[in-house]
């Protein structure tokens, strides 16, 4: 069964580098960017392979998982992953069954004979499975930047600017007893709402909710925006991540972007926000957000986050920032623990 675009991907099964089994449904949560291209180690395949290597850290940012498919065996595809250092997994495709689901196989004449051949093409899958997007015949040069900037939803944001829905679960435990390790303790959870509809907002680029429970949680602490060394806010845009940052004082107004570009918001910057991903890269299990985001405060805080751990000296104080409906409802939560 071929695809079809805005229509469910059928059923197949494949397997990639690494051992990573991809189907219809083993992704699912996740944004899927899948290149299919003709040859390994042929100029132009390296070429593609390395532009996607190249901004595969935007696509993560963005939610999205990129996979190389060809018909190539696994170990040519070890090889030229580890030639080119690519950061994505590589699917052999080496019965085409995938290659003729997406309808890529196409006649091409080579030294004046026609043979069956691969035609360039890129898809991108939306986090419930849908086909949303597709390149085919592409040229190499500039296409990258294409699938990163496509599908528009709602000009200027595209689909990659748009956190994807996700099923998932969270649960943390309070107790009023100390708990063994690095303890840390909730010592602020401010709630605040505003205008449901956007038309009686007075500005549409910050949500008042958000500045007065943040307001009432500072107030609470007698503390700064600039006293908190970590945070989790809720990015599901692109944009409501900057105005979250206005919005929570962490940037003054119509800055955010500046102190972004300066790295200020990064995991080795002076705040570190949504080392964890966020919404947008980790995903949006909804009624689950707002706990998976004190948990990941609780594991920073602690510090047992793992690979995502800040390496700052100073870790005392984490903010959640969780955005309810259209930005009427908003939670803050602050959390503490010692510095010895």
């Amino acid at each position: 069964m071929a695809v079809v675009i805005n229509k469910l991907l059928p059923e197949f099964e494949a397997v990639a580098t690494s051992g990573v089994k991809v189907s219809n449904d083993s992704h699912l949560g996740q944004t899927i960017v899948l290149f299919f291209y003709p040859k390994d180690n042929t100029p132009g395949c390296t070429t593609e392979a390395m532009q996607f290597r190249d901004k595969n850290k935007d696509f993560v940012k963005a939610g999205a998982v990129v996979f190389g498919v060809s018909r190539d065996n696994m170990k040519s595809h070890d090889s030229f992953k580890a030639t080119l250092e690519l950061p994505f997994e590589l699917i052999a495709d080496t019965e085409e069954k995938m290659c003729h689901m997406f309808g890529v196989v196409k006649n091409k004449i080579m030294y004046g004979k026609k043979v069956k051949g691969i035609e360039r093409s890129t898809f991108l899958i939306g986090s419930d499975g849908t086909l949303v997007a597709e390149w085919r015949g592409l040229k190499v040069p500039g296409h990258v930047d294409d699938v990163l900037k496509a599908p528009v939803v709602a000009d200027p944001l595209g689909l990659l600017d748009c956190s994807p829905i996700s099923d998932g679960a969270a649960a943390i435990i309070l107790g009023v007893e100390e708990a063994k390790g690095k303890p840390v303790e909730l010592v602020a959870s401010e709630i605040a709402t505003s205008s449901i509809a956007l038309h009686d907002r007075e500005d549409i680029t910050s949500l008042d909710a958000a500045v007065k429970a943040s307001s009432k949680a500072y107030e609470a602490l007698k503390i700064k925006p600039s006293d908190i060394d970590i945070a989790e806010v809720h990015d599901c845009f692109t944009i409501a991540e900057l105005i979250a940052y206005e919005d929570l004082g962490f940037a003054s107004k119509g800055r955010a972007r500046d102190e972004l570009r300066r790295g200020h918001f990064h995991r080795e910057g002076k705040l570190p926000v949504n080392v964890s991903g966020g919404l947008k890269a980790c995903g949006h299990p909804v009624g689950a957000t707002g706990v998976k985001q004190a948990i990941e405060i609780y594991l920073q805080l602690a510090g047992l986050a793992g690979k995502r751990q800040v390496k700052k000296k100073r870790l005392k104080l984490g903010l959640t920032h969780n955005v309810g409906g259209t930005g009427a409802t908003c939670v803050i939560n602050i959390f503490k623990t010692e510095v010895k």
